[in-house]
């Protein structure tokens, strides 16, 4: 009978264990294009549906909703898909480069709306072309993760590989504060010109994006799945289930989801209506300015956090992280302010470390949940750890997108009004979207502090799943 191997933390990562730079770069470019695909619809919705085509807001919000419902549904089955499918090229690479190519001409669709329509119209084709988008967002993204958890069996790797993640979602997220401002431009006839132009060039930026990752990364866990046993849809999800950490990790994740998205759109139309007054074109030029300093200091704050990751364990960093996240959204309130406009990116500025850090160590923490998994059934299944993940998520995304309308409706919003909104309206927005985030930051704290696996037990999965697959010479 083998001995279970003995188990010695260390404090760099083997150099057999580091994944080459060249794999972390085209993994990485994959998260430009993800983050284009998971933000962008939802960054251009309100500006041209609801202010330039006069929708209703909440036929908006229940058009950006829908799709993400179905989104959540179709993820599941995706991961039952990528764990189960089987090529000469692997399992998870070819269905990314089908999804990028279909997510590419998909977004450019969405915006190709004829002119001179109902408002019930461009609900329809809002809806229906966003469908069809998040259809394909699922193909691309659930193995494109699946295949970022796999890359590395090593604790602190994991965090570098999401390091490099968030630097170029970062990077693309570079382009998402701006795409508003770009259909404003004087070169255009209206947004509507704009917006038709804007969706042929970022479906192109997502077809050479998302190709990266599918072209040149690797496997590591190829071999072992093409022996491993296909596992049912319902097992897949009922196993997952069972897992305690990943409960955990979507529970923190959920919270912060619903805090932050129900109220995010809030910050438009405050930014817009109470700190510019109506006016649209300066406003949209400190909102892209916004985004950039988002972008600068969330790329900037990726190498400390992974620093301080690799030395206070992924757990207490993120709960740091949280905490500057917490400070930043209530600067909200004192810093929007009609007298100095400028003065919304103070919160921004603090906010940026605690997002970027969140969604950074959340999905390394996802990638030792992984082996979490493998310990408890003997199984890889990062497809379905990750699409379940996506699946829970996004319903909360969903919800709060839905919500986000009728929050918006509920404050007592009237386009019609322009400049004029009641001092009630504008005091009721300042107040949700400054604080809800808060309360749901405090909600993820309280499950953080549950989570279970330290670096020293995640090394002690890691040796003895090598240990039960042979790789572990017996002592």
């Amino acid at each position: 009978m083998k001995k279970k191997p003995k188990i010695e933390t260390q404090e760099e990562s083997p150099a057999e264990d580091r994944v080459a730079v060249s794999q972390k770069l085209a993994f990485g470019t994959g998260s430009m294009a993800d983050n284009i695909m998971a933000n962008g619809v939802k960054t251009l919705a309100n500006p041209i549906f609801n202010i330039g085509l006069g929708v209703n807001p909440a036929l908006v919000g229940l058009a950006l909703s829908l799709p993400r419902f179905w989104d959540a549904i179709t993820d599941p089955i995706m991961g039952s898909v990528t764990d189960n499918f089987r090529s000469r090229w692997g399992r998870r690479r070819p269905l990314i480069a089908l999804g990028a190519i279909l997510c590419g001409f998909l977004f450019c669709l969405i915006w190709m709306f004829p002119r001179g329509m109902g408002s019930g119209f461009y609900f329809a084709w809002f809806l229906g072309t966003s469908l069809l988008f998040y259809t394909a967002y699922t193909i691309f993204s659930v193995p494109w993760n699946a295949l970022g958890y796999e890359l590395s069996p090593d604790y602190k790797d994991r965090t570098r590989i999401m390091a490099y993640r968030s630097v170029f979602a970062s990077i693309g997220g570079f382009t998402i504060p701006w795409l508003f401002a770009f259909t404003e431009m004087d070169v255009f006839e209206d947004s509507v010109e704009g917006v038709r132009w804007l969706g042929l060039i970022v479906g192109i930026l997502l077809i050479v994006a998302g190709l990266i990752p599918a072209i040149f990364c690797r496997e590591t866990y190829a071999q072992q799945a093409s022996d491993q046993k296909k596992i049912s849809l319902v097992k897949s999800i009922g196993n997952t289930f069972g897992n305690k950490p990943f409960i955990l990790l979507v529970g923190i994740v959920c919270f912060l989801m619903l805090g932050l998205f129900m109220v995010n759109n809030l910050g438009l139309y405050l930014n817009i209506y109470y700190v510019h007054g109506g006016e649209r074109q300066p406003a949209s030029i400190v909102g892209g300015w916004q985004g950039m300093l988002f972008q600068v200091l969330g790329i900037a704050s990726v190498a400390p956090v992974a620093w301080v990751s690799n030395r206070l364990g992924k757990r207490k960093t993120l709960m740091l992280v949280l905490g500057f996240a917490l400070l930043g959204t209530l600067l909200k309130w004192p810093c929007y302010t009609p007298d100095y406009p400028y003065l919304q990116l103070v919160p921004i500025a603090v906010m940026a470390p605690g997002i970027a850090g969140l969604w950074m160590l959340v999905q390394s923490m996802l990638a030792d949940v992984c082996d979490y998994e493998e310990f408890r059934t003997g199984l890889r299944r990062e497809g379905a750890i990750g699409a379940i993940y996506g699946w829970i998520v996004k319903a909360g995304l969903a919800l709060s997108f839905f919500i986000s309308g009728l929050v918006l409706v509920g404050t007592g919003f009237d386009e019609q009004l322009g400049g004029g909104q009641s001092e009630e309206t504008l005091f009721w927005m300042r107040v949700l979207f400054s604080f809800v985030p808060g309360l749901a930051i405090a909600l993820a704290i309280v499950c953080l502090a549950r989570f279970p696996l330290s670096e020293d037990t995640a090394e002690r999965l890691r040796r003895i799943l090598e240990w039960r697959r042979g790789r572990v010479t017996s002592e």
